[in-house]
């Protein structure tokens, strides 16, 4: 028999609260479990993933522990190591499908208590749904393989229907005014963080890379002569080439020859040693990268400034891909240049408006017979 959502979920949040041996957050605040920490189900999950999706299955474990009700034994100020604390392995079929069809409900996000007014909702697309499951199903096998769960209990609890369905995409499809004032925009600010956010925006849109590999990138990952960029351990860890039309490459030549006076400080080991775009500090260069949340935050700031419609480092990719698209490129170079590993993936970023449609099915020839 299976219980009931409420039910099924309330009753293991119970019993977990009543747990004496349940590791509690108080007692993990000076040492708190890091995403490295393989000694815990998730921390060995995210430790397999690369850094991008391990930021984004870090978000769907704590909104599933949240659903699971950790709230029961951990405060909202430590939502963050709610993965590391929730005790996966005593999830069993029922617990899963509930989490399942709870998923596919609206969802009051935690907030801290007193809070005032209404919390926020969330109603998530059958995609996301799908990657917090894939993120449930990649925690329980790491519990299989800690020996915290038997494999009967591990295949039974993933044993679970795929949710289908589909909503309009997300995100958006910039322009080509738009893409002009952003550039533009960077183009008359006479200082040298004006060069380096014209080339970003530049081989954001006119390369077709994700945030996170733009930032990576160092000196020796572009070849000027070619247009060529090489981007490793990409995600899915592949590398990848990437080539840029001749006005990123000229936009981008502006940058280098400023970059050339950047200072070279001593960086951690795990930081590009020369890294393609750095940071500023009081309008001068520091020779460190130039970081994710830099660059969303400067996106955000060169749309506020240019008058263009607030949109994200992803659209500009996304526009990268539907472009081609209407350019009539072979989704099968589209596909290679952006890194998708199936060619699906590239279609569901086809941004391509309802006039294209329009254009497209009138090359077929319907004959039109007057009836007499």
């Amino acid at each position: 028999m299976v219980l009931p959502v409420t039910t099924a979920l309330t009753r293991l949040a119970d019993a977990i609260a009543a747990d004496d041996d349940n590791p509690q957050v108080d007692d993990l605040a000076a040492t708190p479990p890091a995403t490295s920490d393989t000694r815990t189900p998730a921390g060995a999950y995210l430790a397999r993933l690369g850094p991008s999706s391990r930021r984004v299955m870090h978000a769907s474990l704590v909104t599933l522990a949240h659903l699971s009700g950790v709230g029961r034994i951990a405060s909202i100020d430590t939502m963050q190591q709610w993965p590391f604390i929730y005790p996966w392995h005593r999830l069993r079929y029922a617990h899963t499908l509930a989490l399942r069809e709870r998923l596919q409900q609206p969802i009051f996000r935690p907030r801290p208590p007193g809070a005032r007014g209404r919390p926020p909702v969330d109603v998530l697309a059958p995609a996301t749904i799908q990657r917090h499951l894939a993120a449930l199903t990649g925690v329980l096998k790491e519990c299989w393989r800690l020996a915290l769960m038997g494999v009967e209990d591990y295949h039974r609890a993933i044993d679970l229907p795929p949710v289908r369905g589909e909503r309009a995409p997300a995100g958006r499809a910039l322009t080509p005014g738009e893409i002009h004032a952003l550039l533009a925009t960077c183009a008359a600010d006479p200082r040298p963080i004006g060069r380096r956010d014209q080339a970003v925006i530049a081989i954001l849109y006119g390369g077709g890379l994700r945030r996170s590999e733009v930032t990576a990138l160092e000196l020796g990952d572009y070849d000027p002569a070619s247009g060529a960029v090489t981007i490793r351990a990409a995600k899915g860890n592949k590398d990848r080439t990437a080539y840029l039309p001749r006005g990123a490459r000229e936009t981008l030549a502006v940058w280098l020859s400023l970059r050339a006076s950047a200072p070279q400080p001593q960086l951690r080991p795990d930081q590009p040693q020369r890294p393609l775009f750095v940071s500023f500090h009081n309008e001068a260069m520091t020779g460190r990268p130039f970081d994710e949340e830099s660059l969303h935050a400067m996106l955000a700031q060169r749309c506020l400034q240019a008058g263009v419609a607030p949109c994200r480092p992803h659209d500009l990719r996304r526009t990268f891909i539907g472009d081609l698209l209407t350019a009539g490129v072979d989704i099968a170079i589209v596909q290679r240049l952006v890194g998708h590993a199936d060619p699906g993936t590239t279609t569901r970023y086809d941004r391509r408006p309802d006039a294209a449609k329009a254009r497209a099915v009138e090359r077929l020839h319907v004959p039109f017979i007057e009836s007499r």
